[in-house]
């Protein structure tokens, strides 16, 4: 039971809420719980399969691979046959994740075997659509294609909707990839109308991130088209999500023009809009800055004062140290009189804040800044008074690298 909790967690992508509940999995209660040792065996490898998704979730591949091998020698052990199918599944994603692809397709193809044996539909689209991804990344994108076409077959088959919005979704880049543009945008499309049905969020983001870029590449992303789509969401938080995943994809100028779209729609928000706004002015500053000119760097650190207003009325303090970082970097760099007293009213307060929070580690970075800009503009008294709590810090950290650095 607390399995199928700790994987339901993960389904909401709440991970450090299942790692809390998968560690109080002890093999000892395990046993109490259960007499047979089948039974135990098998809350094992359910449990070890559990572990390898937070694993997976945490970046931790080689961690996930192992906890699957051990999970599928006790399901062999057991003869349990679909759960050593499912775990085939995820060992082949998670080793096409490590551009191992020789092994990926290699436990895919043993895990459709053992699904056709069974004639469990469900889990061959699963299958189907992790192998048809595998194969698009080796290049062989017609025998991509062919996977995937039966994936959504099945899929149709069974009116499995949110399955059907993923696989089209990796179509879309498999026709991309082929060059198959109508095809393209057809898929994502279909693909981004299904989750809006099933009011799935995260493939709304994902899917809509893949089609701007693709509009984006063709011409064809419109602010017409953005706002229209923007209007037809249920959950307008996800368009503004997918156009800032969509700027870090795209050069500076091609950036800043969606990051000021992502400003428009944040100021229509009624829930969040503040939140939302801050991060959207956020990053349209860094994009305006990375142009290198005089009047977007202007523009830049208007739009930025103007984030740090947002997360100042918010009281959010971690998104606020960000953003005053960025500014004293700025400062900094202009190197004027007048810039460098506001650099350092600007890293006093980052350190303010970091006392607050007890944020020891941020708080040391922080001072030794602080120790730099002193010493830059000639205040040696302060300077010393600086690196004398640099160093007691570093010394109750236990922190010898950092240690030296504010020694020297």
């Amino acid at each position: 039971m607390r399995c199928l909790q700790a994987e339901f967690l993960l389904f909401k992508r709440e991970i450090k809420e299942a790692e809390a509940v998968l560690e109080t999995i002890t093999e000892q209660k395990t046993i109490e719980c259960i007499k047979q040792p089948d039974a135990r065996q098998s809350c094992e490898a359910i449990r070890l399969r559990t572990l390898s998704s937070i694993y997976r979730r945490q970046k931790n591949f080689l961690q996930a691979e192992e906890v699957l091998k051990q999970s599928y020698i006790i399901l062999t052990e057991l003869e349990d046959r679909e759960g050593m199918a499912r775990v085939l599944n995820k060992l082949g994603v998670i080793l096409g994740i490590q551009n191992n692809y020789e092994q990926s397709v290699k436990a895919l193809c043993q895990s459709q075997t053992i699904y056709n044996e069974l004639n469990y539909k469900r889990g061959l689209a699963k299958v189907f659509k992790n192998l048809g991804s595998v194969l698009r990344k080796q290049g062989q994108l017609t025998e991509s294609l062919s996977i995937l076409e039966q994936s959504l077959s099945i899929s149709e088959e069974l009116d499995d909707q949110r399955g059907l919005s993923i696989i089209l979704n990796q179509l879309g880049i498999t026709y991309q990839a082929l060059e198959q543009f109508e095809d393209t945008e057809v898929a994502f499309k279909r693909s981004y109308e299904i989750s809006l049905t099933t009011k799935d969020n995260y493939m709304q983001v994902v899917t809509l991130k893949e089609l701007f870029q693709f509009l984006q590449n063709q011409g064809k992303l419109t602010s017409d088209y953005i706002q229209n789509i923007y209007l037809t969401s249920d959950s307008k938080i996800t368009v503004i999500i997918a156009l800032n995943q969509l700027a870090r994809q795209s050069t500076s100028s091609q950036a800043v023009k969606v990051l000021r779209q992502t400003v428009i729609l944040s100021e229509q928000l009624k829930d969040s809009k503040e939140l939302s706004l801050s991060i959207c002015l956020f990053n349209l500053a860094g994009s305006l800055y990375k142009q290198n000119n005089p009047d977007g760097n202007e523009e830049a650190e208007s739009v930025l004062r103007q984030s740090i207003s947002i997360c100042r009325e918010l009281d959010n303090k971690r998104d606020l140290i960000a953003r005053l970082l960025t500014l004293y970097g700025w400062l900094q760099k202009r190197n004027s009189s007048e810039s460098l007293d506001e650099a350092e009213k600007v890293i006093r307060e980052s350190i303010s804040i970091d006392e607050e929070l007890e944020d020891w580690d941020n708080l040391s970075e922080h001072l030794y800044f602080l120790n730099i800009l002193l010493r830059k503009r000639g205040k040696l008294v302060e300077t010393i008074d600086i690196l004398r709590q640099s160093v007691d810090l570093c010394r109750k950290l236990k922190d010898i690298r950092k240690l030296g650095t504010g020694i020297v």
